[in-house]
C-alpha cells in the first residue's frame, strides 16, 4: 500500500510536482456543532486549519499529512471536508477516507501500526481522540456518528496524547481519472480541559482461550463488523444476535469481527467472551487497499 507524505508551510500543503495549494471548494463545508452538547471543551491548545488539492493521478493512493502536537495535550478534535471544484462537468462524487497516526518516536521515519490511532473511513466528518473513552452506549445509540466532545470517536484508540508528529492519513477512494480531482479542508484542533481526560480509558481486553474442547462441527462467521465502524451495533447487540439461539439469534458458535483498517474492538472484547460460555470471538482486522481487501 503507497503512502505518500507532504511538508506544510502556513496554511498550504505543498507537494513537489503532485499537489497544488488550493483553496477548498466553497461546497466544502465543515460541519457545525457539536449534536447536542453545551461546549466543545476545546482550550488551551491551537487550531490549524489547512486546504489543498488532489488531482485525479492521487486516485487511490494513502496521503499522510503531518501535524505537531504538543506538551499537556488531553484530546484532539478533527474535522474534514470535501468537494469536486466548483463548476467541474464531471458527475462522479469523490470520497476521501480518514485516518489518524499518533505520534511517532524520535528518530523513525515513518508511521507504522504501532502508532495508528484508527480508521473511520469516509463515514465520519467529525472526530475525537484523547485520553477517554468512549461514550456510553446510550449516547451512541442516539446517534451513531456523532462526535461527542470530551470522548474518543469509535473507531478510533483512547489514550495518552503523546506530544510529537502526529498525522492525518486521507485515503483517496475515488477521485474520477477524467474529473477534475477534489479540494479539501482540514480542521485539527488540541485541547488541554480536563473534560478529556477526567474518565481514562481502560482496556477490557480478549484473552485467548479455549471456548469448547470438544471436535466437532461449529457454526461461525468469518466476517461481522461492529461499532468500531460507526453506525453499525454496539458490541453487545453484535454479540447478542451472532450468539443468540435461533430463531430470534443466529445460533452462532463462533464469529470472527473485523473492521476496516481497524482493530481497537480489541480492547472492548474482554466482556462479552466470557458473557457467552462455549462461545468463541476471533479479533482481526480487515486490511482495505483500494486495490483489494482480506481479512487477517
Amino acid at each position: 500500500m503507497r503512502r505518500i507524505r507532504f511538508a506544510l508551510t502556513g496554511a498550504a500543503m505543498i507537494c513537489a510536482a503532485v499537489i497544488l495549494p488550493a483553496a477548498a471548494s466553497a461546497d466544502c463545508s465543515l460541519t457545525t456543532g457539536n449534536n447536542g452538547g453545551d461546549t466543545d471543551y476545546l482550550s488551551g491548545g491551537t487550531t490549524r486549519t489547512i486546504s489543498g488539492h488532489f488531482a485525479p493521478a492521487m486516485n487511490g493512493k494513502f496521503i499522510q499529512i503531518p501535524f505537531e502536537v504538543g506538551t499537556g495535550i488531553k484530546g484532539i478534535k478533527i474535522r474534514y471536508c470535501f468537494a469536486k471544484p466548483s463548476g467541474a462537468d464531471s458527475d462522479d462524487s469523490p470520497t476521501l477516507d480518514l485516518g489518524v497516526y499518533g505520534a511517532k518516536p524520535a528518530g523513525q521515519d515513518e508511521w507504522t501500526q504501532a502508532e495508528r490511532r484508527g480508521w473511520s473511513g469516509s463515514a465520519l466528518r467529525t472526530i475525537g481522540i484523547g485520553e477517554n473513552g468512549y461514550s456510553d452506549p446510550a449516547t451512541y445509540q442516539a446517534g451513531r456518528k456523532n462526535y461527542v466532545p470530551g470522548r474518543t470517536t469509535r473507531a478510533y484508540r483512547p489514550g495518552p496524547i503523546n506530544p510529537g508528529q502526529w498525522a492525518v492519513e486521507f485515503g483517496a477512494g475515488w477521485i474520477d481519472p477524467d474529473g477534475a480531482g477534489v479540494d479539501w479542508k482540514l480542521e485539527i484542533t488540541t485541547s488541554t480541559d480536563s473534560h478529556w481526560s477526567d474518565d481514562p480509558f481502560v482496556p477490557d481486553p480478549y484473552t485467548p482461550y479455549v471456548a469448547n474442547p470438544n471436535p466437532g462441527w461449529y457454526t461461525g462467521d468469518m466476517h461481522v463488523h461492529g461499532e468500531m465502524e460507526p453506525g453499525n451495533a454496539t458490541m453487545r447487540q453484535t454479540m447478542d444476535l451472532g450468539f443468540g439461539a435461533l430463531p430470534t439469534g443466529n445460533g452462532l458458535d463462533f464469529m470472527t469481527l473485523v473492521d476496516h483498517n481497524n482493530d481497537n474492538s480489541r480492547g472492548l472484547l474482554g466482556d462479552g467472551q466470557y458473557r457467552y460460555p462455549g462461545k468463541l470471538v476471533i479479533p482481526g482486522v480487515e486490511v482495505t487497499t483500494y486495490n483489494g481487501h482480506w481479512n487477517a
